[in-house]
């Protein structure tokens, strides 16, 4: 359960500071990085793995839909 406390400090930590340096939508969660990794883990432990491209390329597509917005974007 330590590790779990741990983990989770951390991921509160991490998110605070990307959103506070604006790399981040301001409406993430340590709970959405949290379910976002749990979930990712599930599905690679359970499912098929895919090509090291292909989930490169699908890892981008996360971090673009969490990234923040750069001053003058839409």
């Amino acid at each position: 359960m330590e590790i779990c406390r741990v983990g989770s400090v951390a991921n509160e930590e991490f998110v605070e500071a990307a959103r506070a340096g604006g790399a981040q939508r301001p409406e993430f969660t340590a709970g959405d990085l949290h379910a976002l990794v749990r979930d990712n883990a599930l599905a690679l432990k359970h499912g098929e793995r895919p090509p090291r491209d292909d989930y490169d390329r699908r890892t981008g597509y996360l971090l673009d839909g969490i990234r923040g917005r750069s001053p003058g974007t839409p």
